[in-house]
């Protein structure tokens, strides 16, 4: 569950571009992913975290927070701090 999740996150610093990748029935963004220059993929899907990027979206951002890396291999990134570059 989250809990375990939670307590196997790590910090990091991402930097990369903003890129919507899944959308809601009412066609708001519902994931975004940060993709790095080494090919990584940071997934953002919490509210919180979607809000902060909605409006930088294609935009290169260095982002602060902790991720945690699910059963399919996916690292989710909860953030703490964004800066636009």
């Amino acid at each position: 569950g989250t809990m375990s999740q939670r307590f196997h996150s790590r910090k990091a610093k991402v930097r990369g571009f903003v890129t919507p990748v899944e959308w809601d029935k009412d066609n708001k963004i519902a994931r975004i992913a940060i993709c790095t220059e080494a090919e990584d993929i940071f997934y953002v899907d919490d509210e919180v975290g979607l809000d902060c990027l909605r409006h930088a979206l294609r935009a290169y951002v260095v982002v602060k927070g902790f991720y945690f890396v699910d059963d399919k291999g996916e690292k989710h990134l909860e953030l703490r701090s964004i800066k636009l570059h």
